[in-house]
């Protein structure tokens, strides 16, 4: 089951009520991951501070991967899984936020659009478990598409960060 680009929420929607998700790493559809968190404390900047944090990552309205986590402050945090998650989908949520930022900065670069002034890192992208994250993400047809489309590098700026290149723009496409 190849994924055709132009694919939609409906069509992962019909795959969920029938309770068949994608098994395969280029079968899974990477713009319709969510993730939900939910904590009993805030620390007033959005990161969850004390307590009970609550975690899932869905794929179109299915929970495909949950945890608890128990947080004491600064003394640490003490987390805790649910049976029937999935590995692969926790994985593929890793590689949809990827793909979605390098998304977001080919068509920036490809429109000509200038970026936030002062932030020099506005066309970066962090590979979590960067091995794996990469192997996935160069194999899956979405990003290959992608890179056909602009013409997407990523070159390499420290061991988990690299800058988004794009060879292709709106001015050397049109004339």
């Amino acid at each position: 089951m190849a994924i055709a680009i132009n694919e939609g929420i409906i069509d992962v929607m019909h795959l969920v009520r029938e309770s068949r998700l994608p098994e395969k790493p280029c079968d899974i559809d990477l713009r319709f991951f969510r993730a939900i968190s939910l904590a009993d404390t805030y620390d007033g900047l959005g990161v969850p501070w004390e307590g009970v944090e609550y975690s899932a990552i869905l794929y179109g309205n299915t929970v495909v991967y949950q945890s608890a986590t128990w947080r004491q402050g600064a003394a640490g945090k003490h987390p805790q899984s649910f049976g029937g998650n999935s590995e692969l989908y926790r994985r593929m949520f890793d590689v949809s936020r990827t793909y979605l930022k390098i998304l977001t900065i080919s068509k920036a670069k490809y429109h000509g659009e200038k970026p936030p002034e002062g932030d020099d890192w506005w066309d970066i992208v962090f590979l979590p478990k960067e091995k794996e994250t990469r192997r996935l993400l160069t194999k899956h047809p979405q990003y290959r598409h992608l890179v056909e489309i602009f013409g997407i590098t990523l070159d390499k700026v420290d061991k988990i960060r690299y800058r988004v290149s794009c060879s292709k723009s709106l001015k050397t496409n049109t004339g």
